[in-house]
């Protein structure tokens, strides 16, 4: 949790920061699923109200940064075909494509995950370059998918 509160500045949410925490613990105890209560859009450590953005967090990247697993799945109805953008936690907007740092295709869906491959890498600092310097294991990366269409006939 430290890591996070030193890394997203100033403009978190109780919400986000419970997200990255949840991807950390849920991707290495999977029986273990923290809650949230109360008001998770207030700034942390503060009283202001940030705005929601509905995003899941990244649970894992695989050794080669081409393949992620996400915290949403059929529950949340995903289906394959459904294409991420893959954002650094914290990023003020998640309608902005060229702001993310990939972009994603879902091809295995579980009840609450999904396994999506990267059909687009948009930045340099990929996904490869994060699992290689993110936290150890590969779990709980600092980023978030926000969902830009859900299938194929969307595009």
């Amino acid at each position: 949790m430290l890591d996070t509160l030193r890394s997203a500045g100033s403009n978190l949410s109780y919400k986000q920061l419970h997200d990255r925490v949840l991807a950390k613990v849920h991707s290495q105890f999977a029986a273990q699923t923290p809650m949230l209560q109360g008001e998770g859009d207030v700034r942390v450590f503060g009283v202001e109200r940030i705005p929601a953005q509905y995003a899941v967090p990244v649970l894992q990247i695989n050794a080669s940064g081409d393949v992620v697993q996400i915290n949403a799945g059929e529950v949340q109805g995903i289906k394959p075909g459904a294409r991420f953008a893959i954002f650094p936690l914290g990023s003020a907007d998640l309608s902005d494509l060229t702001a993310s740092i990939a972009q994603v295709e879902v091809t295995d869906v579980g009840d609450v995950d999904c396994f999506a491959k990267v059909v687009k890498a948009t930045s340099t600092a990929g996904l490869g370059r994060r699992r290689a310097g993110g936290v150890a294991g590969g779990h709980g990366h600092r980023l978030q998918a926000a969902c830009w269409w859900t299938s194929p006939t969307q595009r």
